[in-house]
């Protein structure tokens, strides 16, 4: 039986630069892309059964509501780990805004049909919301982010990241998906641009999803 295609996006809204990361994997191996918010460069020919999205996916219906799932990871176990933005304040708006243009465009290269498990926000659209920070700082141990500081002066994804290929973690998931693949592994324990990573922590949402 062959393995779903499946996609991870980490969404963009600059109009004049490349600030998209797309990660999927299909016929057995991964590949990554950056792009702008025309998404130029998304995979052709390819018809996916599940995509995570790195942005706000709402129904219409409620478009400028908070949220209870923002307001938990806003508590005292995510606030200095990993809490995400919020999706109806400050940059979540036009993140929110993007998300819901590229949840509309991939739309096009998805296999209709329902999640395997809880709702679907979009009908007859799998696709799901990824929340990269907050997947890989559930993964660290208390310990390790005794070593974060904005001192370091970098993203504090890019230093969970590697804190997460540090600890070995990428193949100890990895394994679970598939067991036998060196290439797989190789491809999130070299990955070193930003928006890369973010996609590839995306396809791993959609992995686990």
């Amino acid at each position: 039986m062959a393995t779903p295609a499946l996609l991870g996006v980490d969404v963009g809204f600059s109009k004049s630069k490349k600030t998209a990361g797309l990660a999927w994997f299909a016929n057995s191996a991964i590949e990554t892309a950056l792009t702008g918010s025309s998404w130029s460069e998304r995979p052709r020919g390819v018809q996916f059964v599940i995509a995570a999205l790195d942005a706000p996916i709402v129904p219409a219906d409620n478009y400028d509501a908070s949220r209870g799932c923002e307001r938990a990871f806003y508590g005292v176990a995510f606030w200095n780990r990993c809490r995400p933005g919020l999706s109806h304040h400050g940059r979540g708006v036009p993140l929110k805004d993007a998300g819901r243009r590229a949840a509309s465009d991939f739309a096009s290269v998805h296999s209709p049909g329902a999640l395997p498990f809880g709702p679907c926000v979009l009908p007859t659209t799998p696709i799901i919301e990824a929340f990269p920070n907050t997947f890989m700082g559930v993964l660290l141990s208390e310990a390790s982010f005794a070593g974060w500081s904005k001192s370091l002066r970098k993203p504090k994804s890019d230093w969970l990241y590697e804190q997460v290929v540090e600890a070995g973690l990428f193949r100890k998931l990895l394994a679970k998906f598939d067991p036998t693949s060196t290439l797989i592994l190789r491809k999130f324990e070299d990955a070193q641009h930003h928006d890369e990573r973010a996609a590839l922590i995306c396809l791993l949402t959609a992995m686990f999803a």
